[in-house]
């Protein structure tokens, strides 16, 4: 007889031990044991390597440099990195100069001022972020940057592109950039330049004119965007990546 117990099945007790008897799984043999052991151990091994793999792919890419020098111990082959302007945040592992004392800056140390306190050759890695445009001479500031990299050495330069509201907002900026403001050091009729371009690159905001201008350097070049649109869809920052000739 099937019973009506109401937040239970239908199915008299029995059968309902009866039908989990027949879907219970049979008990492995030692030898069915032995391989799935096995298998899970080699699946466990398996998972273990690619995470691995996965971040440490993830970390030489998605990461800065500085996280991976800040956790290794001082020696002479770590690359040297200076954070020019560093602020109220240095990049781990690196040497903050700034013209501020409540900085997290090493150096104290006026940007305007030159030479600036470093020897020759003295880095691998120089990170000159929203810095040029606070600076009255900013083209002795360049002249600084190759004095003081390494060959070999990349320097990473962030600035706001002219077009962009940010530029002209800030009343402590001297100065405003276009693509073409750094071409000199990379790429020269005559002679050999300082500098190699590694990339460069605009950043955009959000929104519909922001995809606008986005797909217009993307299909037509950035020269074309900046020459014919950025005035109407404005760019946000320019980053640049140079790497120290000689």
């Amino acid at each position: 007889a099937r019973t009506h117990v109401r937040g239970y099945s239908s199915v008299p007790f029995r059968s309902r031990r009866r039908e989990t008897a027949l879907t219970r799984p049979l008990p492995l043999t030692p030898f069915a044991n032995a391989i799935q052991r096995g298998l899970t151990s080699a699946a466990t091994s398996s998972f273990r390597s690619v995470a691995a793999v996965v971040r440490r792919r993830t970390f030489s890419i998605g990461k800065p440099q500085s996280g991976l020098i800040a956790s290794l111990p001082r020696m002479s082959n770590v690359p040297t990195i200076l954070n020019v302007g560093c602020g109220a945040i240095r990049i781990p592992g690196s040497i903050g100069v700034d013209f501020d004392p409540a900085t997290t800056a090493d150096v104290i140390h006026d940007l305007d001022v030159f030479p600036w306190p470093f020897a020759e050759a003295s880095f691998d890695r120089i990170v000159c972020s929203h810095v040029l445009e606070h600076l009255k001479t900013p083209w002795k500031a360049m002249q600084e940057l190759i004095r003081i990299a390494r060959p070999g050495a990349l320097v990473e330069i962030a600035t706001p592109h002219y077009s962009s509201p940010d530029s002209w907002g800030d009343i402590t900026h001297y100065m405003h950039y276009s693509l073409k403001t750094l071409e000199p050091y990379y790429r020269r009729k005559t002679g050999v330049a300082p500098f190699e371009l590694v990339s460069r690159r605009l950043t955009f905001g959000h929104g519909l004119p922001s995809l606008i201008a986005r797909a217009t350097a993307a299909v037509c070049g950035l020269s074309f965007y900046e020459k014919y649109v950025c005035l109407v869809f404005r760019a946000g920052n320019m980053e640049f990546v140079l790497r120290r000739t000689g």
